[in-house]
């Protein structure tokens, strides 16, 4: 394994989605960044460390619903790197609930978690790498369910909302990044084999593996890209 000196920060990164980008970003020399809500995130340090003996990881606990914890966690990115090449907004929650059920608590964890967090992450992100003498990248996860045109299912209100402003906030930052080399783009999957889904839909049965996606989403960063274009929507049909 090269180093290749790339510094990158991936959210919601202890299991599913986040946590194989990190790993195979690693794989590629690349020293991160990752923060999740749940204890598991040392866990996914530790074994991404022992794999990857030359890399540099960083591991916070943060909850991204909250802005001024995910400015603790860039700070401690700046503290130690000074610097940001990647950044994977990957961070995403849905609870499944019809329109009568949902509460306000539930629409706005929503909103905080899917939207908030990509928002104030793509902010603090930006902050380190208008600095950077070479081209940075955002990569933001939304969904099918984010898509116009594709078939939505019953009971997810709030998470179909959320995902079409994931979609709406990467176009526009892909605008404002363009003065700045930053390329923001987003990949918008399926379902996806995780606890998030089974979960919510025990019966649903995919073949699409995280693993799968993290390859698309670093196709779309400085580590997997030739040229990087911005403003992409990468939609993933699964299998």
């Amino acid at each position: 394994m090269l180093k290749n000196s790339k510094v990158a920060c991936i959210t919601g990164a202890s299991r599913g989605l986040g946590y194989a980008v990190a790993y195979k970003l690693a794989q590629n020399g690349v020293d991160i960044a990752i923060c999740s809500y749940s204890e598991a995130i040392f866990d996914a340090k530790k074994k991404i460390c022992q794999d990857f003996t030359g890399v540099e990881v960083l591991a916070c606990r943060c909850n991204m619903a909250i802005p001024s914890e995910i400015r603790k966690f860039y700070q401690q990115i700046k503290e130690k790197w000074h610097r940001l090449d990647i950044c994977i907004n990957n961070v995403g929650f849905l609870k499944t609930a019809t329109l009568d059920e949902m509460d306000d608590a539930l629409w706005q964890k929503t909103m905080d978690l899917n939207v908030g967090s990509c928002f104030f992450s793509s902010q603090e992100a930006f902050k380190l790498m208008i600095k950077n003498a070479k081209q940075s990248c955002i990569v933001n996860i939304s969904s099918l369910a984010g898509i116009k045109g594709v078939e939505k299912f019953p009971c997810m209100s709030a998470y179909i909302a959320s995902k079409y402003a994931v979609v709406g906030l990467t176009e526009a930052l892909a605008l404002e990044g363009k003065e700045y080399n930053i390329a923001v783009n987003c990949v918008a999957p399926g379902a996806v084999n995780t606890s998030m889904l089974q979960s919510n839909f025990p019966d649903f049965i995919t073949q699409t593996q995280p693993e799968e996606i993290a390859d698309i989403v670093i196709g779309f960063t400085t580590v997997g890209a030739k040229k990087l274009f911005s403003g992409t929507v990468f939609e993933v049909y699964s299998n």
